[in-house]
């Protein structure tokens, strides 16, 4: 398992290593010149740019302040290594509420209630692994653990102004978002992705579905009923089990299970 690093503690800074961090999770500080780099380049873990051959010029220039801050705009990716990666979940753009995004698609810090599609994630994951429902009802909103496990928790939009949602979504990050999937949906290693919506669904063209499990569903919002409708020829969220379907394959595969719950 990855060196534990908790997003509400993660501070990234252009010159700034998180001493509990696994050394290969470095930031991409340096061009093949070797002259520093800043930006959104910069907070990428080194391991993730050499894995998906990502260039600084795959980065887009984000106007700040935008959520969520630098410093954890890349947590999903020091909080998990593509060695370590087994699952993907894809969600859109970060929330757009005051301190409510941190590097993690779906999750919030400890001290926040769940946004609606994440009261209905975690409503899945309990009727899926019949997990009593105070158990669920008591975990953390901060989905840490999952990142920690091998849960990649990835945007297919990093960032986005405040206030505003999907004001991002012009910017390019879907380009750089693509390059990891295609480089994780191409790689030898099995793993599952977990695509929820049409916005993720479309991402599945990057996959070699021969090496790896595809699990698709409408998105989990309860936003105009989505959570309970197909999406196309993807069924409802509600009832997918993907949880314990993902845990199975996984298993199957001769990979460690991931602990939800």
């Amino acid at each position: 398992m990855e060196a534990m690093l908790n997003v509400r503690t993660l501070s990234v800074g252009a010159g700034d290593t998180p001493s509990n961090s696994a050394p290969t999770n470095s930031p991409c500080f340096q061009d093949r010149t070797g002259v520093r780099m800043g930006g959104n380049f910069a907070q990428m873990p080194k391991v993730w740019c050499e894995f998906a051959a990502l260039k600084p010029e795959d980065f887009p220039q984000i106007a700040e302040p935008a959520f969520p801050p630098p410093p954890s705009r890349f947590a999903a990716f020091h909080l998990t290594s593509p060695q370590n990666c087994r699952v993907v979940i894809v969600g859109q753009d970060p929330y757009h509420g005051p301190d409510q995004a941190q590097g993690l698609a779906f999750s919030v810090p400890l001290n926040l209630r769940a946004p609606p599609s994440l009261k209905n994630i975690l409503k899945e994951l309990a009727d899926d692994l019949q997990i009593p429902t105070q158990h669920t009802n008591s975990r953390p909103h901060d989905l840490t653990d999952w990142a920690q496990d091998g849960v990649l928790l990835l945007n297919t939009i990093l960032s986005v102004a405040p206030g505003a949602p999907a004001s991002h979504n012009k910017l390019g990050w879907q380009a750089h978002t693509a390059r990891i999937i295609r480089a994780l949906g191409h790689d030898r290693a099995p793993r599952v992705f977990m695509l929820w919506g049409a916005h993720a669904i479309a991402l599945r063209e990057h996959i070699a579905e021969q090496k790896h499990l595809v699990l698709t569903s409408s998105h989990p919002s309860p936003m105009g009923n989505a959570c309970r409708r197909p999406c196309g020829d993807a069924p409802a969220f509600f009832g997918s089990k993907q949880f314990s379907r993902a845990n199975a394959w996984l298993a199957a595969q001769g990979r460690e299970a991931i602990a939800w719950a």
